[in-house]
């Protein structure tokens, strides 16, 4: 729970520095302008440039997340839990090794292909962290296997895939931008958007009529189609945001008065959490998926393994 929780707000941080295009403020890596990360100097970080504050931050917060992680995965050794915890908690060290090393290579290569990669593999890690976190609970341990279920199991995975589908478009808009073919991303992005709305909704749907007698299916799935909602509303705020209406001075005449202020406040604040909300919707999305998973599937229920020592 504390390595899920911690990975939020480094994904926010991570969003911060795209918004703020402040990845290449500082030149080397794995140091900080020639000193070792954990010993460049608090008072030129505090003191510095805005763009090295984040990122410096940036470094320092991953840093702290592959400590509790390493942890984590010592945690599993002396609490001895089982094979499977065991070998999840190894996965998630590699996991978060690679994505170290996709931000320093990104970094130390300046390339843009690198930058999209880092962005889509972080909500992977943070979707892998929260399903490591349904693992190890009590809820895991106890839950009953039941019949049925095939139909929500299947759309709780599409629900997944396409909600990582829309992030990595939305990697892709934000880290080529104009550059790229604009357009079309644009427009299979709110595409995408709107399946994914509509898609959750029939999983909310299918949920209250099937599984009544599983509230967790009902809430969750519906905390799921709240999520979305917000994010498209964040989405619409943050495209505005970045490129304006040109027809809106132009039909609200009142509107003139107004200006956005590049890397402004706002800008920066709605940007940052249509990215983390994005990464929300996939870890939420698996989790969901996992939970389905292990509830109803009724074959063999009797030798699956618990998530915890006992």
């Amino acid at each position: 729970m504390v390595l899920t929780c911690a990975v939020f707000p480094l994904i926010c941080i991570g969003s911060l520095v795209t918004t703020t295009e402040s990845g290449m403020a500082v030149p080397d890596w794995p140091g900080t302008y020639g000193y070792n990360l954990f010993l460049y100097p608090l008072a030129t970080w505090f003191n510095g440039p805005w763009d090295i504050f984040v990122e410096h931050g940036h470094r320092l917060f991953a840093s702290l997340v592959g400590l509790i992680t390493i942890a984590l995965l010592v945690s599993t050794w002396v609490c001895q839990c089982n094979s499977t915890v065991k070998t999840a908690a190894a996965g998630a060290l590699l996991l978060v090794l690679f994505q170290g090393a996709l931000g320093g290579a990104r970094v130390l290569l300046d390339a843009r292909l690198l930058a999209i990669l880092h962005a889509s593999t972080a909500p992977v890690f943070f979707a892998y962290c929260a399903c490591l976190a349904v693992l190890t609970s009590k809820w895991w341990a106890q839950a009953t296997p039941a019949a049925g279920g095939n139909g929500f199991k299947r759309f709780s995975l599409l629900t997944l895939v396409l909600g990582y589908f829309q992030l990595v478009l939305g990697a892709n808009l934000r880290h080529l931008g104009q550059d790229s073919p604009f357009r079309a991303l644009v427009f299979f992005h709110v595409l995408m958007a709107l399946v994914l709305l509509v898609h959750a909704f029939i999983l909310a749907m299918t949920a209250g009529m099937q599984h009544a007698d599983r509230p967790w299916a009902v809430w969750s799935s519906l905390l799921l189609v709240g999520l979305i909602t917000v994010q498209i509303g964040l989405g619409a705020g943050a495209f505005f945001l970045n490129y304006s209406l040109p027809s809106l001075e132009q039909s609200i005449p009142a509107a003139a008065g107004y200006t956005i202020e590049a890397n402004g406040d706002m800008q920066m604040s709605v940007v940052t959490l249509h990215v983390a909300t994005g990464s929300l919707i996939v870890a939420w999305s698996a989790v969901i998926a996992l939970r389905a998973w292990r509830l109803f599937r009724a074959e063999n229920a009797s030798t699956l393994a618990p998530g915890v020592a006992s």
